[in-house]
């Protein structure tokens, strides 16, 4: 199971780990797997003393489900709890009715708070028997695993019949006794009261009758429509001979491909059954492809092929591999394809559907005729049932198929398969947008295998395909940035910044990334832009304030620090004003008294082991003629930066300007 990460910053191993237990979560609902490890459902049985006993095939109550949450209520009010179960696998509902006989008591209550919350929940009953011996229970709101029982607090009395006392602590704290209280029967306790009111309950209450669990037989053949329609992940079988032959010898006429087995008696039976319509099947244009799965040992299936009246070969891994795909593309389930399997595609290779297991002749006819209707009539015939539609047909979109490769751990056939669906020669009816999509998909690709030059050139088809999408070239800029190429970066985030200029996370990039080739000026101007539309952001006025300074706009920078130092006093522009003003060659713009003020705010706690806030003091300290005070905070600074040579340098320099009681100047 999945294991959450324990803080917010958790390291990039221990994400993965927990990424990775969520991926084989999924992978065993795909593949209809047990969470539980085929354990049956467990009851245990309090004997007392803290030993409990496995009672869950004596109480009948250890069935195979995939069970999950508990429900109790007397639902035939009969005084014994029967429990809702519900579960992950079918039946995903079941309801336990307790017939246990015994002639033990029982007791229950419905609470109703007045000044306490209506239901009174967090409400402690004690009931005390005649004997003296008390039961406790607590009202909880919730009290299983996405599950609530029912309100009624119940007792079992066991033999004891005699009830002394109940006595109710309300949510509050308040504590209130109940007379008038007997056995057998159910109360409803009202704050306030001190007197149990007796329920009756309703005529005509239904009692569960015991009905075995039929579940229905799953059809021998399981046929997908598949909207949106895709190129086969394959591009070449083989023929008897092992000679490996294209697909695309078929192309302009639907075509039906079909994996069978000698050995699968289905198998036969529905060649069998084909072959009597060969005719039908040559009216409606269709050609079939059957393709033998036996491997090496297929002697007698070409015998058997031979006599059949449409095209065969062998099938190749490869080929398994894509039929795979397909159902793992358009389908939840992840279970093996069985013999039969056949998928139907139109005129121009593209997938249509989906057949799993034996395939009647009348159906794959009529899906042949089905091949071209509008994309509303294939959407109809593909469901079982009738209803109105919330939204319009699904658009092709081949990521469902990549996806499925790149989770496979098959990048180079997931590259290959985007190249094929971007190729003009697919004739693939993909929207601006998805091409767009599968475009920095292709680039991302390149990327990743240290194809640079590739990917930007990719990248840059993105002008044409992505011009008004923002976004796509914001993310084309980001991912250039993590592999240096900024440049070409800056080209696709000047195009997100044209197109969306108030998304400050593009403009911030852009500014940083012109900052970094040299190009203060343009930087500058988009700083200033972030500046205004966002005047409460420190950061903002912060990186502004250090490309004013970069460009010796002094008096500039020292007011964009202020600014940000007002928005996150202690901040790293604290520090950087602190400098500025203590070291500023501009006799106009230093102030040392302001500059020790804003120095001694960040070297307090953590900052006092930072020999460059250290160093920032000091200066304060020089400019308010406290040399002594700027020697030993340098010293100080010093010893933490042992080993640091650039630093230690410029400390050593700034002790040296110290001892001879001379300020420091930028």
């Amino acid at each position: 199971m999945s294991q959450s990460p324990e803080t917010a910053k958790a390291a990039p191993a221990q994400l993965r780990r927990y990424e990775d237990s969520w991926e084989a979560i999924y992978n065993l609902i795909d593949e209809g797997a047990s969470w539980s490890g085929e354990e049956r459902n467990c009851t245990f049985l309090n004997t007392r003393g803290s030993v409990f006993a496995n009672a869950s095939a004596a109480t009948g109550l250890d069935f195979p489900d995939d069970s999950r949450a508990v429900a109790m209520v007397d639902w035939d009010l009969d005084g014994r709890l029967d429990m809702w179960v519900t579960n992950r696998t079918a039946p995903r509902i079941r309801f336990l009715h307790n017939q246990s006989r015994s002639a033990h008591h029982f007791v229950m209550f419905r609470l109703r708070g007045t000044t306490a919350n209506r239901d009174a929940i967090g409400a402690r009953i004690e009931v005390t028997l005649t004997g003296g011996a008390k039961l406790i229970r607590t009202l909880h709101a919730g009290d299983s695993y996405l599950a609530q029982s029912s309100k009624w607090v119940h007792f079992g009395l066991g033999e004891t019949a005699g009830i002394e006392k109940v006595s109710v602590r309300w949510p509050g704290g308040a504590l209130e006794s109940f007379d008038g209280v007997s056995a057998d029967s159910r109360w409803v306790l009202v704050q306030g009261s001190a007197r149990a009111a007796a329920w009756q309950a309703p005529r005509g209450v239904i009692t569960p009758a015991p009905r075995p669990l039929e579940l229905p037989d799953l059809p021998s053949t399981a046929r997908t429509w598949i909207s949106g329609r895709v190129p086969m992940p394959v591009e070449t079988y083989k023929s008897w001979d092992g000679a490996t032959k294209p697909l695309d010898e078929f192309a302009g006429k639907p075509v039906l491909i079909n994996l069978w087995s000698r050995s699968c008696g289905p198998c036969v039976a529905e060649l069998t059954e084909w072959k009597e319509h060969a005719a039908a099947f040559q009216k409606s244009g269709l050609t079939i492809l059957a393709l033998c799965a036996d491997g090496a040992e297929h002697e007698r299936a070409a015998k058997f092929a031979a006599g059949l009246p449409f095209a065969s070969g062998l099938s190749t891994p490869e080929m398994a591999t894509a039929f795979e795909t397909v159902s793992r593309a358009f389908l939840e389930s992840r279970r093996p394809l069985p013999v039969p399997v056949s998928i139907l595609l139109d005129a121009n290779g593209h997938t249509a559907a989906l057949y799993k297991g034996r395939l009647e002749a009348s159906q794959m006819l009529a899906d042949v005729a089905l091949l071209n209707a509008p994309p509303e009539q294939q959407r109809a015939a593909s469901l079982p049932f009738t209803g109105r539609w919330a939204s319009p047909p699904l658009m092709v979109n081949p990521r469902q198929v990549i996806g499925t490769l790149m989770k496979g751990g098959r990048p180079q056939e997931a590259k290959a398969y985007t190249r094929r669906c971007l190729d003009p020669k697919s004739q693939l009816a993909l929207p601006q947008s998805a091409r767009a999509s599968l475009t920095l998909f292709l680039g991302d690709l390149e990327l990743d295998a240290g194809a640079l030059d590739a990917a930007v050139a990719i990248y840059d088809q993105l002008f044409i395909l992505a011009a008004e999408d923002a976004g796509i070239h914001r993310e084309a800029g980001l991912r250039l940035v993590t592999k240096q190429r900024v440049p070409d970066a800056i080209r696709h985030l000047e195009k997100a910044v044209a197109l969306a200029p108030n998304h400050a996370d593009s403009r911030l990039n852009l500014a940083s990334l012109l900052q970094r080739v040299n190009q203060p000026d343009k930087a500058i101007g988009h700083f200033r832009e972030l500046a205004r539309q966002q005047p409460g952001s420190a950061p903002v006025h912060f990186f502004l304030a250090n490309a004013l300074q970069s460009r010796g706009f002094t008096g500039e920078a020292i007011a964009s620090y202020r600014t940000a130092h007002q928005l996150k006093p202690g901040s790293p522009a604290t520090n950087n004003l602190a400098w500025m003003l203590a070291t500023s060659r501009d006799d106009s713009l230093r102030n040392g008294a302001e500059a020790l003020t804003l120095a001694e705010l960040v070297c307090r706690g953590a900052g006092a082991n930072d020999p460059l806030l250290l160093n920032t003091l000091a200066a304060a300290y020089a400019e308010t003629g406290q040399f002594d005070k700027a020697v030993a905070t340098t010293e100080a600074a010093l010893k933490l930066a042992a080993g640091k040579t650039e630093i230690t340098a410029l400390l050593t320099k700034n002790l040296e300007a110290f001892r001879r009681k001379a300020p420091l100047r930028e």
